[in-house]
């Protein structure tokens, strides 16, 4: 689980990061739980909206949760 979440940028929200891990968990526990990334690339756009990171970092936190999710 932590070399995935080493994918994610230092300035990922919290809120994002603990449901990348949420997945992870799920995942390592041999559960299916695709909806988790979606939710997790919602949160990144509600970050965004909320001048909590900029369009540059949405876009490099998307696509390393892009790349987790084809793990």
């Amino acid at each position: 689980m932590d070399t995935e979440l080493k994918k994610l940028p230092e300035y990922t929200p919290d809120y994002v990061v603990d449901e990348v891990k949420y997945y992870l968990t799920k995942i390592e526990n041999n559960k299916e739980d695709i909806f988790t990334l979606d939710n997790a690339l919602s949160l990144v756009n509600l970050a965004q909206i909320n001048n909590k990171i900029n369009e540059k970092q949405a876009e490099n936190i998307k696509k390393a949760i892009r790349e987790i999710k084809n793990i």
